[in-house]
């Protein structure tokens, strides 16, 4: 019963959160967390994404073994450029 009762004062107070999140602050200013993401240029990713790829084709056809060593730059770039970090 003690947790059932610990459990749903949670989720009041977690829906308390969320519905009084995106109310009217002081200035006329909305707060949401949507609202504070902001569009960003992703043509340097982009580049950045082909030169690590480039990178990791040159360090296969030349020095198999430090492949591995772009993985890492190939990944970031990429995730960056579709934006998903």
């Amino acid at each position: 019963m003690k947790i059932k009762l610990s459990l749903s004062f949670f989720i009041s107070r977690f829906s308390h959160y969320i519905c009084t999140a995106s109310q009217k602050y002081p200035f006329g200013k909305t707060f949401s967390p949507m609202e504070e993401t902001q569009k960003k240029s992703r043509g340097m990713y982009w580049l950045l994404t082909a030169l690590a790829i480039t990178a990791m084709v040159l360090l296969l056809m030349f020095q198999p073994q430090w492949v591995w060593v772009s993985f890492p730059f190939v990944g970031t770039f990429f995730a960056s450029a579709m934006n998903v970090i």
